[in-house]
């Protein structure tokens, strides 16, 4: 099997770390990513189909540097997914998928009076699918 494969999300995913000894923290707030990925796949028997995925994502972020010589920028973080999961067809309509995706939204430097930070943020999910085909 051979296809492609997306998904778009609406996201309220934030993080934080303090640096330079305390005096400043950054901050990451992504609000939507996406990807497309090839999906290849092969059935190893007639109702169970294992599969690989690998492709390009996105993410719209804020940074922001707080403290001593703050900055604040919306940017758009790109890099890649990949991942790994089975579906197993239950009759003819339904079907059942679970899969991990891991996925590398690459860096962006923020540079502020005070310095740079660098922002480098991943993902890894676990899902679960319930198909029905009509």
């Amino acid at each position: 099997m051979l296809g492609v494969e997306g998904d778009f999300l609406a996201a309220d995913i934030t993080g934080s770390r303090h640096f330079n000894g305390g005096l400043n923290k950054a901050d990451t707030s992504i609000d939507t990513m996406g990807d497309v990925r090839l999906r290849a796949g092969y059935a190893i028997r007639p109702n169970i189909l294992l599969f690989g995925t690998f492709g390009g994502a996105w993410a719209d972020a804020d940074l922001a540097i707080s403290g001593p010589g703050g900055a604040f920028r919306e940017t758009t973080f790109f890099g890649w997914s990949a991942g790994a999961g089975a579906e197993v067809a239950l009759n003819p309509n339904w079907s059942a998928r679970f899969d991990y995706q891991f996925t590398d939204f690459g860096s962006e430097t923020l540079n502020y009076p005070g310095g740079k930070a660098t922002f480098d943020p991943d993902m890894n999910q676990f899902r679960g699918s319930v198909i029905y085909r009509f």
